[in-house]
């Protein structure tokens, strides 16, 4: 199982259960939106039926799976240890043909459920699986070690569709990840709808071509790239990802990495110049100006936000902005002087501020990249440290919450060994490699602001869903098994199980890199075989060029 779970006891005497039997489920009303997400596919897997009711059948015999909410799992504290979020916790045990589960919430419950189906034959996660799902008997007591438990997804550089961010929501889920952070903006590409401002989506959504390689290539695809989520995609996402656990958490990246806004509404830039969505993997030097009029559009944008999402956190970026244009702008000059900032980082400082106390008085609690930090924000503002671990910990001693997302580690954009079949990656090589074993041996600063952790997946090099998927598995299994429990196991225990879980993703049909490195398809390079001559082909008759039209004559 993975990730493994935190306390298992011995295995109960006598058989365990027949889920292919299919039979009754017993659970609390209020539960069975989250159970039927696992109840669903266990039911395609298996060919079984489930009958969810709230209270036991008359007779004798049990039902195959009870679930029970209970104030307190006993034993869990103890089995887990000092610091697990108990809420969602759960107790399994399969034994004498059924199956019971107790929590104390739908979480927790829907987690022994997630542990339960990797129990089961890989065959059952096939969509007509139709195989043996005999449980073995188990007692499992579990509960997860840090209550962010997260997945960045970048949907600027490269937009996969909203059919494929469901998808990996049910990833998510069954590696008891709980929260996807969607980079909604960037140079490259603006994802969201805003009513107050179309052209966002009209014109910031689509770029006219993408690079090819490297960034410091001049080759193009020649084809429009874009997309964007609608507002009921993601009131639907939103939805179909609670019940599953899962907290969609949105980012709008500001003052920098904002030339796809500053296309649609020129005026919101530095220059006022009209220009395009960027085609290249790099940052442009536009930056917002700054003016109230567009700090009230980005209110605005907030406002909108918080109406979609209801996760606490808002992430507002504020990474890697480039003082460049507002150094030799002379109106931003005069607004550092109107305002009495003594230069553009107190600018971009001030500008935080604002932003951090409009989502306060929303109700929702600010998020940014490590570089707010500088803006000495209130503690009740939380930092994404990305660059070091010294980040987190100055932000830890500024008594600000933290979510680590060390680069070096978490960043699952880089390379994932040195074999030249590799596909592209940030850079050749140099510092830009996470392999698996990073991943898993990572152990992040210890503290109790520490809210969690989560790994990143930056799109420039992820063109396709299968790219994506390459890039994030296994290694956000190994994650998963860190940010859940603490990775305990030795990294070569930890892949004895995670074998058997490859095979459990293969019949999900994701495009997973193989512990032997990637397949002829998932690479950039060709190792197949060299022919001594090209085939010979023959053309159909049909195969001809149109005819050239003959030219027409006015009759007048």
């Amino acid at each position: 199982m993975v990730p493994a779970p935190r306390w298992t006891g011995p295995a109960p005497a006598g058989p365990g259960a027949d889920l292919g039997a299919g039979g009754d489920v017993v659970a609390p009303r209020a539960w069975w939106p989250a159970l039927l997400t696992v109840l669903r596919p266990l039911e395609a897997g298996t060919g079984a039926v489930f009958s969810l009711r709230e209270d036991a059948p008359a007779g004798p015999e049990p039902a195959l799976l009870t679930v029970r909410q209970v104030q307190e799992v006993p034993g869990l504290g103890d089995a887990c240890g000092a610091g697990a979020v108990l809420a969602e916790g759960y107790g399994l045990r399969v034994g004498q043909g059924s199956v019971q589960v107790v929590a104390t919430t739908a979480t927790g419950a829907l987690y022994a459920l997630q542990t339960l189906r990797q129990l089961l034959p890989a065959q059952t996660f096939r969509r007509a699986g139709r195989g043996p799902a005999v449980v073995p008997p188990v007692d499992v007591l579990d509960a997860p070690r840090h209550a962010w438990r997260g997945v960045m997804l970048d949907v600027s550089r490269h937009f996969h569709g909203v059919a494929w961010t469901f998808d990996l929501v049910d990833l998510l889920a069954l590696h008891k990840l709980n929260v996807l952070h969607l980079h909604l903006t960037d140079d490259q590409g603006w994802r969201l709808q805003v009513d107050a401002f179309p052209r966002l989506t009209e014109v910031g959504a689509w770029r006219r071509e993408t690079l090819v390689g490297y960034r410091f290539s001049d080759v193009f695809d020649g084809r429009p790239h874009g997309g964007f989520f609608t507002k009921d995609d993601v009131r639907d996402l939103v939805r179909y990802a609670a019940d599953r656990g899962v907290t969609v958490v949105p980012e709008i990246d500001v003052p920098g990495h904002v030339l796809a806004a500053v296309a649609a509404y020129p005026e919101w830039g530095v220059t006022g110049v009209q220009t395009e969505v960027l085609t290249r993997w790099a940052r442009s030097h536009d930056v917002l100006n700054l003016e109230d009029a567009t700090v009230e559009a980005v209110l605005t944008i907030l406002d909108e936000v918080v109406e979609l999402f209801p996760s606490r956190y808002v992430h507002i970026g504020g990474d890697e902005c480039p003082r460049t244009q507002w150094k030799a702008s002379p109106r931003v000059q005069q607004l550092l002087a109107e305002r009495g900032l003594p230069d553009e980082d107190a600018l971009q400082h001030w500008f935080t501020r604002r932003l951090r106390d409009h989502l306060a008085s929303r109700g929702r609690t600010v998020i940014g990249w490590d570089e707010v930090l500088a803006a000495d924000l209130p503690v009740d503002a939380a930092v994404m440290a990305w660059r070091s671990e010294d980040e987190a910990r100055a932000a830890l001693e500024r008594g600000h919450e933290v979510v680590v997302a060390t680069q070096g580690a978490l960043y699952l954009d880089y390379k994932q060994s040195r074999d030249p079949r590799e596909p592209l990656g940030p850079r050749i090589f140099g510092p830009y490699l996470t392999e698996l074993r990073d991943t898993y041996d990572y152990a992040w600063p210890e503290h109790e602001l520490v809210l969690g952790a989560q790994v990143c997946l930056w799109t420039e090099f992820a063109d396709s869903r299968e790219k994506a998927e390459y890039l994030l598995f296994p290694r956000t299994c190994a994650f998963a098994e860190r940010v859940w429990g603490g990775a305990p196991d030795p990294f070569e225990v930890f892949l004895a199980r995670l074998e058997p879980h490859l095979e459990r993703l293969a019949a999900l049909h994701i495009g997973f890199r193989g512990l032997d490195g990637p397949h002829q398809g998932q690479s950039d390079t060709w190792w197949g075989i060299e022919a001594q001559a090209p085939p010979h082909v023959l053309l159909s008759s049909d195969d001809q060029p149109d005819p050239v039209p003959e030219p027409r004559v006015s009759s007048l």
